[in-house]
């Protein structure tokens, strides 16, 4: 029943995200749509006329290839083409930045969120264990009071506070690693600077 109430709210915030995105996009004045719309009218009128209306129809196209969304249809419309093209076929547009398409882009960093997730389950659940057992062997005592009162805190917490959190407290106050090293296409998820450069 736990995890299917998990998958349950892991779904739900799924399709919240995408709705939340798909208004920003969509209904907000002057958003990602407009501007990409805007970007290609102006690249359209460098010619020094206006766009025709063969031309409007090419960059309502261009803006649906990269936003995934129709700006020509209603928004309940385009709201259903939206969820379709993403639940069925994967499609999340192209990277207004990078001219790529998003999936690709996601694709690519998928190796370090794997890695990223099982080390931090493997290690998560290895000192979930050893707590769990020092509380054990010291039940009663001021170890296992604090302990419980910690874990009880943390579990009010969202994971994603306690990731930010952590992050400036190690990272930016205490340098214990750079938060600025990233994925990239030649370093492998495990592998250092230094052995990326040295291959």
């Amino acid at each position: 029943m736990y995890y299917v109430k998990r998958i349950g709210q892991s779904i739900l915030v799924f399709f919240i995200a995408l709705t939340v995105t798909f208004a920003l996009y969509r209904l907000l004045p002057f958003g990602p749509t407009d501007m990409v719309k805007v970007q290609l009218m102006k690249e359209s009128l460098k010619q020094g006329a206006s766009p025709t209306p063969q031309q409007m129809a090419s960059i309502n196209a261009m803006v649906e290839t990269y936003t995934g969304i129709d700006p020509t249809q209603p928004w309940y419309i385009s709201y259903y083409e939206y969820l379709r093209d993403i639940v069925l076929y994967q499609d999340f547009g192209r990277s207004i930045f990078k001219g790529r398409p998003v999936f690709d882009i996601l694709f690519e960093a998928m190796p370090w969120s794997l890695f990223i997730s099982i080390y931090g389950l493997a290690l998560g659940t290895t000192v979930s264990l050893l707590l769990g057992a020092l509380m054990a062997y010291n039940e009663g005592s001021a170890f296992d009071t604090g302990m419980t009162v910690v874990a009880l805190v943390n579990s009010t917490i969202p994971y994603y506070i306690v990731a930010i959190l952590s992050l400036i407290v190690f990272s930016f106050n205490l340098n214990g690693f750079r938060a600025v090293v990233g994925w990239t296409r030649i370093r492998r998820p495990g592998s250092t600077s230094r052995s990326s450069s040295a291959s």
